[in-house]
């Protein structure tokens, strides 16, 4: 493992400091955070809206099986308690991007077709 040394705040160390044996999930929350493109299904609705595709293809968008597979075991292991902070990080994204595409599959079904 590596070892990185940072400089920071007063307040933010004092922030820190309570939480040191979480520092590294902290950073990896960071991180998604500022890279929404670190989690697949976004990269996977981004690259498909990105084609431009016909209101029939938006209606019948699909999440690949990697992606549904991916949710499958969030899901359960939210339903156990067993989750890390990441991957209730991750879970939000899932839900956050399906809400998204619902909305988008909603307004594309009221367009006129097109192909």
């Amino acid at each position: 493992m590596a070892e990185l040394t940072i400089s920071v705040s007063d307040g933010l160390e004092a922030k820190l400091r309570p939480m040191q044996e979480h520092l590294e999930e902290i950073l990896e929350l960071g991180l998604r955070e500022l890279e929404p493109t670190l989690s697949p299904i976004y990269d996977e609705v981004i690259n498909f809206l990105a084609k431009g595709p016909s209101t029939s293809e938006i209606a019948n968008f699909q999440a690949s099986e990697k992606a549904q597979e991916r949710l499958s075991e969030l899901l359960d292991k939210n339903r156990s308690s067993q989750l890390t902070e990441l991957e209730v990080a991750e879970l939000d994204r899932f839900q956050t991007t399906n809400h998204f595409m619902t909305l988008v599959k909603a307004r594309a079904r009221r367009l006129p077709i097109r192909s």
